[in-house]
């Protein structure tokens, strides 16, 4: 039950997100940036002098992930070519970052380090159990929506790889339990599947129209 519960909470965080990142699109590059540097500054800041300010870092990580993921779009080119490069480099140290050794899977509340506040949002539960989602993940969640907009793509394209990617997810670790899995790789599968299916119905519609 605690699994299914935490997929529910993942998947609108994601969703919100990326729903989030859509319409950001609307807005000036400059506050992407101001954004951005406010928040790394005051997530760094924080994780550096282990400040405990947790439920607010939660809010500090969505600024970051929403600013960030915005300003990464807007400076893509709107082309699935670097977009699938940012998302294999992605991939690659998201799966570094779970292999390394860590302590934090079995800590207790209490027992968290505060700089894991200062990149993940985190929410306490009684009993020592707690959701937790990555800033990376959400960041990508914007990112991917945005971009989706940038390239005349519909609300879904831009949103299904972070939801369908993280029911993947969950689907793996439902078959086999692990204690730690990376979700980039997944939001990254389902991204190129729908890239793939997108430019065969594109040319078959071509063909058609022949």
């Amino acid at each position: 039950m605690f699994r299914l519960a935490e997929f529910g909470l993942d998947a609108t965080l994601l969703a919100g997100t990326a729903t989030a990142g859509w319409f950001a699109t609307r807005y000036a590059r400059r506050w992407f940036v101001a954004g951005t540097a406010v928040s790394l500054l005051a997530l760094v800041t924080g994780a550096l002098f282990e400040v405990r300010l947790y439920p607010w870092t939660d809010g500090l990580v969505f600024l970051f992930a929403l600013s960030g993921g915005s300003l990464l779009a807007s400076l893509l080119p709107a082309r699935s070519a670097p977009q699938g490069l940012v998302l294999a480099t992605l991939s690659a140290i998201d799966i570094g970052l779970i292999l390394l050794p860590t302590p934090v899977a079995t800590a207790s509340p209490a027992q968290l380090p505060a700089p894991f506040f200062f990149g993940n949002v985190v929410l306490l539960l009684p009993h020592g159990q707690r959701f937790v989602l990555g800033a990376l993940d959400l960041l990508l969640a914007a990112a991917l929506a945005a971009q989706a907009r940038r390239r005349r793509r519909s609300f879904l394209t831009g949103t299904a790889p972070t939801v369908i990617g993280i029911a993947l997810a969950f689907l793996v670790v439902a078959l086999r339990p692990t204690p730690g899995l990376p979700l980039i790789p997944f939001f990254s599968t389902v991204w190129l599947a729908l890239e793939i299916a997108g430019r065969l119905v594109s040319r078959r519609t071509c063909r058609a129209g022949d």
